[in-house]
């Protein structure tokens, strides 16, 4: 608990009622040794036993907020950022960020604080719960998050978690979609021989140690097990030991059923593909509980786990990246699962789908910056999420976040110019605003003044928001000295529509799209920089390739007289009733691009507009603010 907030009510604020923090100590007892040997300070901590923690504390939050007891109904992606090592303190913070009838998501923050007070963050996750029944069989509904008689203080973080939890969900229904969609398309014989190839059974038996404060198997302990399979899997193929591996990210794990005390879980794990030459792999572990007196098996759930090599360390050398999926002779397996070669080229289709779609949520949802390879099933969310990243760092009106002003030369008007600029206000901050400290946030804020275009202009009916938004969008190479050229690669269709899905709610206007390769000027501090380190040819160009979005709301003013306004000030204007614009920017990986433009990556970033004032002729008054994250390690 942040001791700097007012707690003067020992009843929280609706927004924060759910919330529950942990700690944990991470001992030798929780910690995996390498390569057979004891746990030393720099060993990582156990996958598993952070899995119990996770839902352990997801589930308090989850009956803390209710008010009764809690099952968990799913955990969603999770990718392991960091492993906490021995010694260190892991915190988990988890919240309610949408809440239904008898169902409610967490989500949760793991980070671990090391030496000189160093917090990194490990993972992010939103759990899913349900509650369960009164003694009578009755459904017992959650509260709200809102409470109309309680003073609402919901921070900018919380806002954000909510935002992002509701999107979360619209984009793994896209992947439930596609899998219904090869269900139903399917034959009966297809579906049954992509059910080959578990050569590995594991059985665990169902203890009282195992149980739930509800006396049913506990949701962690099974995300454990699972977890346990997968590695021992892995471990059989690569023929390493499982302290040479880890499990670095887990696909979203929905759970069908329960089981109890005297249960025979059955854990089935095949390794279905083998990514980045070696690397990596992903592992798929199908679970079941059997009866011991009829033998009949019932499906609980299924989960996808990502392992990959420990990074390794000879000497004083370099970090070497391991890579133990490759075989003999450095050549990658070949040989998966007893299946056949069709059913194995099936499956391992449908994995490289799957990873495509998890890191496209990881590095949407979480603004990471990475390039997200380009794909039709993100043609409904990721221009969606890529305005949200953007505002959030626009308007990131969070107390604890300092915005640092930066000294600016004075701007001169240009008398030849019907565009008149006032001094921007330039600031920056820290990424960890953010949850990363490796990169700094800019952002400048100015006033554009138009002129009026006359009558006889082809922009007189155009408003000066649109005048600006258009030129930013359209005429970069007109106005911006390092721009060599903008290319389109692909645009929106018609058939792509933004929140196609009827549980998410459309925003007021539509929201469009394409895809673009930018060729830049490289500064000339870098081509000199190159040119006195001894370089013949350096480049004098840099390729980027992103996805733009935008958004133009105009319905804000629909309602009012626009000769009223008073064109020469804008104090009469109302907040809500200004017309703003938003162009967004994200690095993706396009089939049509260059393939330099790969290896070069735009962090969020855009501009976000709002018209202040305006006149018939297309002249006003438009505030234009520029937001822009840069990552450190590029920049040394």
């Amino acid at each position: 608990m942040d001791p700097n907030k007012d707690n003067d009510s020992c009843l929280a604020a609706p927004s924060s009622r759910g919330t529950v923090q942990m700690f944990e100590l991470v001992t030798a007892e929780h910690a995996t040794a390498k390569n057979g040997g004891s746990p030393t300070k720099s060993s990582p901590m156990d996958i598993q036993h952070l899995l119990k923690l996770m839902d352990i504390c997801t589930c308090a939050s989850a009956e803390k907020h209710t008010g009764v007891n809690c099952v968990t109904v799913s955990m969603g992606d999770v990718v392991f950022e960091h492993v906490p090592q021995c010694g260190e303190m892991v915190e988990l913070t988890a919240r309610p960020v949408i809440v239904g009838r008898t169902s409610l998501d967490i989500a949760l923050t793991v980070l671990v604080e090391g030496e000189e007070g160093i917090r990194q963050v490990v993972c992010e996750a939103v759990f899913t719960y349900v509650t369960t029944k009164g003694p009578n069989g009755e459904k017992r509904f959650c509260p709200p998050l809102e409470d109309n008689s309680q003073k609402l203080n919901t921070s900018e973080q919380s806002k954000w978690e909510q935002t992002i939890a509701t999107y979360r969900r619209a984009l793994v229904q896209v992947e439930h979609q596609k899998k219904a969609k090869n269900t139903n398309t399917s034959d009966h014989a297809t579906m049954e021989d992509r059910s080959s190839g578990f050569d590995l059974e594991i059985s665990e038996v169902v203890l009282p140690a195992h149980q739930n404060h509800m006396g049913h198997t506990f949701g962690g302990v099974v995300m454990a097990w699972m977890a346990k399979a997968a590695l021992v899997m892995a471990s059989r193929k690569s023929k390493r030991t499982t302290g040479s591996l880890s499990i670095r990210s887990v696909l979203r794990v929905d759970f069908q059923c329960g089981s109890d005390v005297s249960d025979h879980l059955i854990f089935r794990p095949r390794i279905t593909a083998i990514f980045d030459d070696g690397r990596s792999a992903e592992v798929e572990v199908r679970v079941s509980k059997r009866s011991i007196s009829t033998g009949v098996e019932t499906r609980m759930n299924v989960g996808y786990f990502y392992v990959s090599g420990c990074v390794i360390t000879r000497g004083e050398k370099t970090d070497i990246a391991d890579t133990p999926f490759r075989g003999k002779n450095n050549r990658r397996l070949q040989r998966l699962t007893s299946a056949s070669e069709e059913i194995q080229m099936i499956v391992q289709e449908e994995a490289s789908w799957r990873r495509r779609l998890l890191l496209a949520r990881r590095r949407l949802l979480g603004g990471m910056g990475d390039a997200v390879e380009w794909h039709p099933a993100l043609h409904d969310q990721a221009p969606l999420l890529t305005i949200l990243s953007v505002l959030r760092l626009v308007r990131h009106d969070d107390p604890a976040v300092y915005w640092a002003p930066i000294a600016v030369p004075a701007v001169h008007k240009n008398t030849s110019s019907k565009v008149a600029l006032s001094p921007p206000l330039i600031e920056w901050t820290s990424g960890e605003s953010w949850g990363r400290n490796d990169t700094f946030v800019l952002r400048a804020t100015g006033i554009l003044k138009l002129e009026e275009q006359g009558d006889h202009s082809s922009l007189s009916s155009s408003s000066p928001l649109h005048r600006v938004f258009y030129a930013l969008k359209d005429d970069r190479c007109t106005w911006d000295e390092a721009c060599i050229l903008m290319d389109v690669l692909e645009t929106q269709n018609n058939n792509d529509t933004i929140f196609s899905d009827s549980t998410v709610s459309p925003p007021s206007t539509q929201i469009h799209w394409d895809v673009v390769e930018h060729v830049a000027k490289t500064p000339i501090q870098a081509v000199v920089g190159a040119v006195l380190n001894g370089e013949n040819n350096p480049e004098i160009s840099v390729p980027f390739c992103y996805l733009r979005a935008w958004k133009i709301d105009d319905d804000s003013e629909k309602d009012q007289d626009k000769d009223s306004l008073d064109q020469s000030s804008t104090t009469n204007i109302k907040n809500d009733s200004y017309k703003t614009a938003i162009l967004a920017s994200q690095s993706v990986v396009h089939s049509k691009a260059s393939p330099e433009s790969s290896m070069n990556k735009v962090l969020p970033s855009g501009w976000f507009l709002k018209e202040l004032s305006f006149s018939n002729n297309g002249g006003g008054i438009v505030e234009v603010t520029y937001i822009v994250e840069h990552d450190l390690s590029r920049l040394r």
